[in-house]
């Protein structure tokens, strides 16, 4: 049996990129003892809301008000990164089974 999924620490809350040259980014707005608050932006496209908590063991989107177009899991790397892992999407450039990784925080602003 593997380790239990805990919630990430609070020096996650920010954004992380992989910086101006990618688009891509993730900004954790809020960690608490259940929930994570979180948005992601694609290609600077397609910006998602949504909520996530830990589920199966696995940090998993949840729908918020409205439902999420986007169904998938948060991955943290002990401060390292954090990896976006699509399960299913309703947008047809964001495939499933696609992990989007962020390596390092940009700004805690």
């Amino acid at each position: 049996m593997g380790e239990t999924i805990k919630m990430p620490e609070q020096s996650y809350i920010g954004k992380w990129s992989y910086g101006d040259a990618n688009p891509d980014e993730i900004y954790i707005a809020e960690i608490n003892e259940d929930t994570i608050k979180f948005y992601f932006s694609l290609y600077k496209i397609t910006t998602v809301y949504a909520t996530a908590k830990i589920e199966n063991n696995e940090i998993k989107f949840t729908e918020d008000d409205v439902e999420c177009p986007i169904k998938g899991r948060l991955a943290f790397h002990e401060n390292r990164g954090i990896s976006v892992i699509i399960d299913e999407s309703e947008f047809e450039y964001i495939e499933a089974d696609t992990i989007y990784d962020f390596p390092f925080k940009e700004s805690s602003s």
